[in-house]
């Protein structure tokens, strides 16, 4: 989760120039800060402290700098839920010619002397999209457009879209598509919040409707493409001819209702979040702002220096050891910087280890439960099956299966007489990571079904009610927790049932399919 936000916009008018534009900001993101608590005097203040009685401290300066002026404010106050942090937000301004830099950050930290495990999360702040859709305005970042609503994209452009946005090699910032269900006619997410949500962060864009989807499909193929209700990023610098499509994530239709709109817009908007924020890097006019503040302050200390009775030469002695000494903090900081990003790498390899040897350790805790329950190897191409356990020993053989160890410890202690229908619905499953992947086109059951439609079965992707009121630990494998399960039999009479608990993984190595249970109803309130 995000403990800071920051965005980087430019922005232009054709009503207002320079300062008059950088002023009209300044007025919009001061009534924002102060929600109506503090009343200025002027509408565009150059320097000043105002107490808020209820919102912490607000600081506000700016000056000149050569042909350019400058406004800032920064602005700290503890967290409102009593929680042991506090926020700080800063925002600035400066022209650039015709042209006013706009930059918001707000991150939490904890209070000194408090180590908290305090779950908060910096969300956008309302004011960005209020801008960024203010009609007398308008907004870019890194040279990109901003829009605070989705773009839609009807079939007629999409070929334009392609050529002109996704595949641009010169695109900075990442595109989030959001398809339509076909079923609905309708996206399963907001796309207005999501937009709103991400100004700054990403460009959102809205397919008009199923047709536009398969037109997007001609264009950049199927392995690249967006349908069925589904959600993707496209990072900048995608070349769909050459770029492996798992590292343009998608989010299918399933997961999305898992989640529910609201919460995987929050979702999606931490996984942006960050990775945009670190490329902003700083702007040539905030150099030369910094060091207008720099001289400002040398001056100044010169002076108090100098009325309090010190020599003149002694006044600038003291200044130049005073700005050799900060070079040397700053030598040191860089150097600080520079060990914690050799750290940084060193901890992701450290981390990589780790999940070598784990995924190491689960391969041998599969080995040694299959040591206990030797397999003969596949030698037919429809093996004789004589009981669940068997269904899972043969069903090993499939490269896009994995197994946990509850799965073969579940399936030997079936008494079900289901095994050669669990084995042709596993070799079933094992063609379901790739499709899953890129959207299946219909219901989990309806595809399995049409591969096996001798074997009955039901399809759940949840626990049912009387199950979710029981530990979600009872139904989570080596860490994966597994609501999706494949139904075998029904009744009072448990024993003979047979659940098959299941879950898709992307996230590292080839799509695969995981197998936690392989046995009978698991428990809940009822049994």
């Amino acid at each position: 989760m995000p403990e800071t936000y920051t965005v980087q916009l430019s922005f232009r008018s054709e009503e207002a120039l320079g300062r008059d534009l950088l002023a009209g900001i300044a007025t919009d993101i001061l009534d924002w800060a102060q929600r109506g608590e503090v009343v200025l005097s002027d509408a565009f203040p150059h320097y000043g402290n105002w107490e808020m009685r209820t919102r912490g401290d607000l600081q506000i300066d700016g000056a000149t700098a050569g042909a350019n002026e400058w406004w800032r404010m920064v602005w700290a106050q503890p967290d409102p839920h009593e929680r042991q942090i506090d926020w700080f937000t800063s925002t600035r301004l400066a022209t650039l010619g015709d042209e006013v830099e706009c930059r918001i950050r707000i991150r939490i930290n904890a209070r000194e002397g408090f180590v908290t495990d305090e779950d908060a999360t910096v969300d956008p702040p309302r004011i960005v999209p209020r801008l960024v859709e203010k009609p007398t305005l308008s907004a870019t970042c890194m040279g990109e457009p901003v829009y605070g609503t989705p773009t839609p994209l009807s079939s007629l452009h999409v070929r334009t879209f392609v050529n002109n946005r996704l595949e641009y090699a010169g695109r900075r910032l990442p595109i989030v598509l959001v398809s339509v269900d076909p079923k609905t006619e309708r996206a399963l997410v907001d796309a207005h919040s999501l937009a709103a949500r991400l100004s700054g962060l990403a460009e959102v864009v809205s397919l008009y409707d199923e047709e536009a989807s398969w037109e997007l499909t001609n264009q950049v193929g199927q392995m690249f493409s967006c349908f069925n209700g589904a959600v993707r990023i496209y990072w900048p610098g995608l070349n769909t001819r050459m770029d492996n499509p798992f590292n343009h994530r998608l989010w299918v239709s399933d997961r999305i209702v898992e989640q529910g709109s609201r919460r995987f817009i929050k979702n999606l908007y931490e996984h942006l979040c960050l990775r945009v924020g670190r490329a902003l890097g700083e702007s040539p006019i905030w150099h030369e702002v910094h060091r207008v503040i720099q001289r400002k302050r040398e001056d100044e200390y010169r002076q108090r220096l100098l009325d309090l009775g010190a020599d003149r030469q002694l006044t600038e002695d003291i200044i130049a050891t005073t700005k050799a000494g900060k070079k040397i903090a700053e030598s040191d900081r860089d150097d600080a910087l520079e060990l914690a990003a050799t750290t940084e790498k060193q901890l992701q390899s450290v981390e990589q280890e780790r999940d070598i040897l784990q995924k190491q350790n689960e391969q041998l805790k599969i080995a040694l439960a299959a040591a206990r329950y030797p397999q003969t190897r596949i030698t037919e191409q429809n093996p004789t099956i004589s009981s669940v356990l068997d269904a899972v020993k043969y069903a090993q053989e499939f490269q896009t299966l994995e197994f946990c160890t509850d799965a073969l410890e579940s399936a030997a202690d079936s008494r079900s007489n289901r095994g050669p229908d669990i084995y042709k619905v596993l070799k079933a499953l094992a063609d379901l990571p790739n499709g899953y992947r890129t959207g299946l086109g219909k219901s989990v059951q309806d595809w399995i079904k049409e591969r096996v439609p001798d074997v009955a079965f039901d399809y759940a992707h949840h626990i049912s009610d009387t199950t979710a009121s029981r530990n979600e630990q009872d139904y989570t494998f080596d860490g994966i927790f597994m609501p999706k399960h494949l139904r075998f039999g029904g009744g009072h009479n448990t024993q003979n049932q047979v659940r098959v608990h299941f879950e898709f993984e992307f996230a590292d190595g080839p799509p695969r399919c995981v197998i936690g249970w392989v046995g009978k109803h698991l428990p809940n309130t009822q049994t």
